[in-house]
């Protein structure tokens, strides 16, 4: 398994965030590496998604699924099949059929507005699962930024891991949603962690929440 070197690839992203204000223009960009979704979908919500969807449906997973070793339903199974980050070759071919693992990085820079105020976040995630063992880890970095009105900022991360379950069913191994909170118009927060489960796919996003005296606000990446 790829080390995650003590969180360097995410050190240098937050050292170059926290020296550049967000871009004043609302940008909407999020890379990582497409997953090798199949076109042969069962279910009318996992076919032909767009990347925003794919993010939107993980999103909805991620707040449907919390409790490990909870199964999924048969549609939310085939989505993470298809659109989630896979660590290995599901079929029961030989180790030499497996796909060979690779940190998987995803970049963010999105901004969104509400309660009468604005905001954005950006930063770089990573996702390192091994491949034949249960050594995983996790790293992240997040900026976020709001007008001179916003109060209060609470950033987050959201992992979800999935194993096999059943019958070539599909189950949460692992859960975790870390989250700061500062009463300030920004916040930067770093993860990194290393946890044991045994993973087939897995997703991680970050959002922010922006409090005004008008309300609250949430931007996702």
């Amino acid at each position: 398994m790829k080390k995650l070197a003590s969180l360097g690839l995410v050190a240098v992203v937050a050292a170059a965030l926290t020296a550049t204000a967000l871009p004043a223009a609302a940008a909407t960009t999020a890379t990582a590496p497409a997953p090798a979704a199949s076109t042969s979908a069962q279910y009318p919500e996992n076919v032909n998604l767009t990347p925003e969807q794919i993010r939107a449906r993980t999103v909805e997973l991620n707040q449907r699924y919390t409790v490990v070793g909870t199964e999924l339903s048969a549609p939310d199974a085939e989505f993470v099949k298809m659109y989630a980050q896979q660590t290995q070759s599901s079929s029961a071919d030989s180790e030499s059929q497996a796909q060979t693992m690779a940190v998987h990085e995803m970049t963010f820079n999105n901004r969104g507005s509400g309660a009468n105020a604005s905001g954005g976040i950006n930063g770089r995630m990573a996702l390192d699962n091994g491949e034949f063992s249960t050594n995983n880890s996790y790293a992240g970095f997040i900026f976020a930024s709001g007008t001179s009105n916003v109060t209060q900022v609470t950033a987050c991360f959201n992992v979800r891991a999935y194993g096999t379950a059943g019958q070539g069913g599909v189950g949460l191994v692992y859960s975790d949603d870390p989250c700061q909170t500062n009463s300030s118009s920004n916040i930067s927060m770093t993860v990194n962690k290393r946890y044991s489960a045994f993973v087939v796919y897995s997703t991680m996003t970050a959002n922010a929440t922006f409090r005004s005296s008008s309300g609250t606000f949430q931007v996702s990446s």
